[in-house]
This record gives structure tokens, sequence and C-alpha cells, in this order.
């Protein structure tokens, strides 16, 4: 996820990664909360468009007290208006019914820390996704699961930049990624969110908006 930063020399940071949702007819950006804790909402920057860079305009994020740690770690970023772009951008969370199980082979994809940069000369971001691989090995809570990642999917020295990145089965969005070990020499895991969650998550979270 981008951030507009004050600093002329360098005009962006980039925090985890986000996905974009479609829920009861609106569009939603979806990250974990941990990723923007030192930003302000008017920084934020979501990409419409990773080449041209272009953004989405946006309302006053979402979070909510739900009182259940680690599903408190989420931020619904709605966005202002249902999106031109085509449908098959947005992951529909309306419609997301499949159930993880434990041996379920899931793919990862999300902005690793280490494979991003800063062009000085060209005053960018310089970014690259990543996808990992690997199975649902444990069930940490109700709703909260554990990926075991193959290393043989990846040479990354770290998982740092994948918090709130979507997990796929297939095409279908299963979950995002609330938690991940920062070094793959002690840990190869991530934690996530089961996607059918995720309405009760923005509904929740929508309530709770003055």
């Amino acid at each position: 996820m981008l951030f507009q930063n004050e600093d002329d020399d360098f005009g962006l940071s980039i925090r985890g990664t986000c996905f974009l949702a479609r829920y009861n007819n609106r569009d939603f950006a979806i990250t974990a909360k941990h990723n923007v804790i030192d930003f302000e909402a008017w920084q934020y920057l979501i990409l419409s468009d990773l080449d041209t860079e272009d953004s989405f305009d946006y309302e006053e994020p979402w979070t909510a007290n739900l009182h259940k740690e680690p599903i408190e770690d989420f931020l619904v970023i709605p966005l202002c208006s249902l999106s031109r772009y085509c449908s098959n951008v947005f992951a529909d969370v309306e419609n997301t019914s499949l159930k993880c199980y434990i041996g379920m082979n899931v793919s990862v994809y999300g902005f690793a820390s280490e494979r991003t940069e800063y062009d000085l000369n060209n005053q960018r971001l310089v970014y690259h996704s990543e996808r990992l691989l690997g199975l649902i090995d444990e069930v940490i809570d109700d709703g909260i699961y554990r990926i075991q990642i193959d290393s043989r999917s990846h040479n990354l020295e770290s998982f740092d930049g994948f918090s709130g990145a979507p997990v796929f089965a297939g095409c279908k969005l299963i979950g995002f990624v609330i938690q991940g070990s920062h070094d793959t020499r002690c840990a190869t895991n991530l934690q996530f969110v089961d996607a059918r969650v995720i309405p009760h998550l923005i509904s929740s979270a929508a309530n709770e908006v003055p």
C-alpha cells in the first residue's frame, strides 16, 4: 500500500499490501490496520493502475473494535463510487463460500518490502508483486488459519510487506494476511483471516461510523 509523504526527496512510502473488494454494491480497499499506523488517512494512495499510478478517490477509512484479536487488525477503505473498472479487479466477498481446510493449497499475492526501491532520478517507487505458494496447516482460532509457505516458491529474506495480502485457493479469494514471520530463517508461515468473515468486518466497521 502506498502513502504520500511531505518530504520532497521521498514523495512516497510503501507499507504492506491491500486488495480491492466489492460488497453490497460498494467498492472497498481492505488491508491490515497495522500497515497504516504511522500514516494519516489523507496520505493513503490506493492505485487503480500500477503502470500509470492512477489512484481511487476514497472516503474516511473504517475500522471496528470487535474485541477479538487479531481480527481487529483490519482496515476498510470505502471507495467514493462504484468503480468503472471491470468487476474481476474486485474480489466478490458477498459470494465467498469456499471453506478452508487443513491441507488446502493456497497462493498469496503481495509486495515484499525487500523488492521495493526508490528511484531518486525519477522520484518514484519501483515495486514488484510476488506470489507465495503453500498449504493451510493449522487452525489458529475461529476464522483464522496458518499457511506453511513452500520455500521453493520464493527466494525472499522475509515476508515483510505481505500484511493485508489476499489469499487464494485457485482463483477464489479465501482470506487476507494479518501476520507473518519477518525472518524466514526462523519461521516460514503466514496467518490469515477467512474471507467469509469479511462481510461481517465491513458491516461492523460501518456500524461504528458516526
